[in-house]
């Protein structure tokens, strides 16, 4: 494993890279504005305004677009939606964008971008966090809204997003995830897994009903999975997934947990009193082959066998790390934007760490570098 570092325009807040295959990255930077990069191609990188919320979709018919979603200055409750074509030899291409509101309305404004109403009792404070599984999207409202749109690419020309269900939370949303029912050989929606104070709420659809239909409204019911007893406190902070039915979340004291739908169970670390509220999942699609790495006081980046934590784990027992890098510098968010490739951003520098090669690092034994 090797160790690189690139500049940056400004110093990086968070990476978005779910369901982007290594084929692009977003660099979210700490005055809120956002580079979109492709990974596999020469082409400039896409700069978007402050405040956009951004995911990957894939379409089932080929390709993969690039969704943003922000607050919308038209109105007091009003979201914007715009997207692009990620895959362009033409390097990132708006398209048009149609998109069904709560109503069920298709709406479009000035072709590249769609404005839609929600309920004014959100209130003007919209803060967004947005999931994406294959081509499904889920966007939830910090105060408790939660939609749950299919992605489609129509003939080549517009990305359409198609309303499969909408929910309310009684409680603030704190983080939100898409997870298939690995029980389920039934064609539907995949589970929605929303982070809340004191656990997470899991919403799944009544009845799997085809979500190809035009008139299909789903109902979905939710389940709450609270944390044990004596972490009742936490609140989730974030959820990223671990393989496509299941996710790793961190709570508010540092603490990671591993959900299977509906298991929810603490991921023992050597650590293991918080203090992993920093950690990436390397997500490997029907296996679990993926890494874990975790920030331990700043600078020191643990890499666990996602295949490990998950067997430890099932039996309560501590999992060793494999590999342990040391930084130089701090490190406030990490992500893996490649099979092989780690990156991590600072607060307080123009740059970012690379460390390629990971799947290089030792088989057997905990092994130690220093960057």
């Amino acid at each position: 494993m090797w160790f690189q570092t690139l500049k940056t325009r400004h110093s990086v807040r968070s990476f978005s890279t779910e369901n982007s295959q290594g084929l692009v990255l977003g660099l979210e930077y700490t005055d809120r504005k956002t580079e979109i990069h492709a990974l596999k191609k020469e082409t400039p990188p896409l700069l978007l305004e402050e405040g956009v919320s951004t995911v990957f979709a894939t379409h089932e018919n080929g390709g993969m677009s690039l969704l943003g979603i922000s607050h919308s200055g038209k109105g007091k409750s009003c979201i914007e939606i715009r997207a692009w074509d990620v895959m362009s030899s033409l390097g990132f291409t708006a398209k048009e964008i149609l998109v069904q509101d709560l109503q069920r309305n298709t709406i479009n404004d000035g072709k590249f971008k769609a404005i839609i109403s929600l309920p004014e009792s959100l209130g003007t404070h919209l803060f967004l966090k947005m999931a994406v599984l294959n081509n499904f999207v889920s966007l939830a409202v910090s105060s408790g809204l939660i939609i749950l749109w299919r992605c489609r690419k129509v003939e080549n020309q517009a990305i359409s997003l198609e309303l499969v269900s909408m929910m309310t939370s009684a409680t603030n949303i704190h983080d939100v995830a898409l997870v298939f029912d690995e029980n389920s050989t039934e064609k539907g929606p995949p589970l929605l897994v929303v982070g809340e104070s004191g656990g997470i709420r899991l919403y799944s659809v009544t009845q799997h009903t085809d979500v190809t239909s035009e008139d299909s409204d789903m109902k979905f019911s939710s389940t709450h999975i609270p944390f044990p007893s004596s972490d009742v406190g936490n609140t989730v902070q974030g959820i990223q997934s671990v393989l496509p039915y299941s996710c790793v979340l961190s709570d508010s004291s540092g603490r990671l947990w591993y959900l299977h739908p509906p298991n929810l169970q603490e991921i023992l670390l050597p650590s293991s009193q918080g203090g992993h509220g920093v950690f990436a999942v390397q997500m490997k699609e029907g296996q679990a082959e993926g890494w874990l790495a975790t920030v331990d006081q700043g600078q020191t980046v643990n890499l666990y066998k996602m295949s490990d934590v998950i067997k430890k784990t099932d039996a309560g027992v501590i999992t060793q790390p494999w590999h342990v890098v040391l930084s130089q510098h701090s490190i406030s968010t990490i992500s893996f934007i490649e099979d092989n490739v780690l990156a991590g951003g600072s607060n307080s520098l123009k740059s970012m760490s690379l460390w390629v090669g990971v799947d290089r690092i030792g088989s057997t034994k905990l092994e130690s570098g220093y960057t």
